[in-house]
């Protein structure tokens, strides 16, 4: 059983929006973070504990997460 603390706690898509790479929520689509470095992104997901299940941000990174 997945405990609450292994559980991520929103589900998120990572994608660029021209210049910029967008965090947006899942199945919402709402944009809440915006930056020009997809890395910094991933960090702050990664300490606020939300799971990436779509990356189409073309870094070639092998994170993409699976529903």
């Amino acid at each position: 059983m997945v405990s609450d603390f292994e559980r991520p706690k929103r589900l998120v898509t990572l994608r660029r929006d021209g210049d910029d790479f967008v965090v947006l929520f899942y199945p919402e689509d709402i944009v809440v973070f915006r930056h020009n470095e997809p890395n910094a992104l991933r960090k702050m997901r990664t300490f606020l504990r939300w799971k990436i299940i779509g990356d189409s941000s073309g870094s070639g990174d092998t994170t993409i997460a699976a529903l």
